[in-house]
């Protein structure tokens, strides 16, 4: 793992008609406190959603934690959560 946090987007087709187009963009979104510890990628395809005990689309992992029907703001708080773990605290959103 790298010292910040890693993002993995899932960008297959049925993540992007729900919506994984949008979370493309979420370095433009991120709030000023995790831009320099958050890194993102876009994965052509995870291949979880054919298993429905994973959730609903779309699909991220999180420091390698899968994450379903994820929002811009899902991911902001599982950054925040991964940041907090990793400093042994808790962090208030």
């Amino acid at each position: 793992m790298s010292d910040g946090v890693d993002v993995e987007i899932c960008t297959g087709t049925t993540c992007f008609v729900m919506g994984a187009g949008h979370l493309l963009n979420l370095a433009e979104e991120l709030p000023e406190r995790l831009r320099t510890h958050v890194n993102i990628c876009g994965s052509h395809c995870l291949g979880v959603c054919t298993d429905p005990k994973n959730g609903k689309p779309p699909f991220a992992r999180v420091n390698g934690e899968l994450f379903s029907d994820v929002s811009v703001e899902s991911i902001i708080a599982a950054c925040d959560q991964a940041l907090a773990d990793r400093e042994g605290g808790c962090h208030a959103v």
